[in-house]
């Protein structure tokens, strides 16, 4: 990832290569995989419709958690809402960012359609694939990380205390989900590396697999596209119960791409850079954070 923000900085003025396109595609390729192994494992399989109401008590756990979290910095700012947007807010939900998650669920099912044939059961070296497509992933985020030029711009004009919201976002995930390890039979480490993933569910949901088996990595796939969808389905309705602040903490990593626009319509503009500093700063954490929570 370092080398690849490194590159990417220096590179940033070259638009022939856009690493997000890149970033894309390997995701639909280790999704596909992730699915493939899935449907190779039985025991996985029957445990699926138990496996997803634990990622639905995770996602919601945690989208909960960063939501109370940012009411608290909004009320501390003293930033108030506007009326919101709905009419638009819903057109940009039927867009380009919801039909992005269906697909790579798409992806995801036909691996698990492959994977029931038996055919991976006889790669033995997919684990491997996996991982050498893994770190290519990583060093693309890291390029598309470099190459945004846009992310420290405008933030003059804001309270140097909205900066803060990516980590109230991040503290208030993790404050909820310990709370909800109580009730779980998984381990407190395990449910917060799920939870660290953000919402971006396609490199959190690899990092756990690779460090924690295909029954937790499902779980943090299935759990942060919870989350996204949630933060894309119901902005409106976060906005006003918890706060202007709210729907860019719900969107945790994805704030500056996929649910920016649904950010944009319910938020004002006003808020859109912030929305896309939170995203770029939480999408920055989330290797490092899931990384430290599957070693505990």
């Amino acid at each position: 990832m370092a080398i690849g923000i490194v590159v990417g900085f220096l590179t940033r003025r070259c638009k022939i290569f856009q690493p997000d396109k890149v970033i894309i595609t390997i995701i639909w390729l280790l999704l596909f995989e992730l699915g493939a192994e899935v449907g190779g494992d039985r025991q996985i399989l029957e445990a699926l419709p138990t496996l997803g109401m634990v990622a639905f008590l995770i996602a919601t756990t945690s989208l909960l958690g960063s939501c109370l979290a940012a009411l608290a910095l909004a009320g501390w700012i003293g930033i108030k809402c506007r009326k919101p947007s709905v009419d638009n807010a819903k057109a940009n939900i039927e867009g380009h960012p919801l039909k992005g998650s269906l697909i790579i669920l798409a992806f995801f099912v036909a691996g698990i359609a492959l994977g029931l044939t038996g055919i991976t059961s006889k790669i033995g070296y997919l684990d491997k694939i996996s991982l050498y497509t893994l770190c290519v992933l990583i060093f693309c985020v890291g390029l598309s990380i470099g190459h945004n030029e846009n992310v420290y711009k405008d933030l003059k004009s804001q309270d140097w205390r909205v900066l803060l919201l990516p980590l109230f976002t991040i503290a208030g995930t993790h404050a909820a989900c310990m709370l909800l390890s109580f009730v779980l039979k998984y381990r407190m480490p395990d449910i917060l590396a799920i939870a660290s993933g953000q919402a971006y569910y396609s490199l959190s949901s690899v990092l756990v697999t690779q460090s924690r088996g295909i029954e937790l990595g499902t779980i943090a796939l299935l759990a942060n596209i919870i989350r996204e969808l949630f933060a894309l389905l119901a902005a409106p309705v976060i906005y006003r119960i918890f706060g202007p602040l709210a729907p860019i903490a719900a969107g945790g990593a994805t704030t500056a791409d996929t649910t920016l626009p649904i950010i944009r319509q319910v938020c004002g503009d006003k808020l859109s850079i912030v929305s896309v500093y939170h995203g770029f700063m939480v999408d920055l954490s989330v290797p490092f954070m899931v990384a430290l929570f599957c070693s505990l």
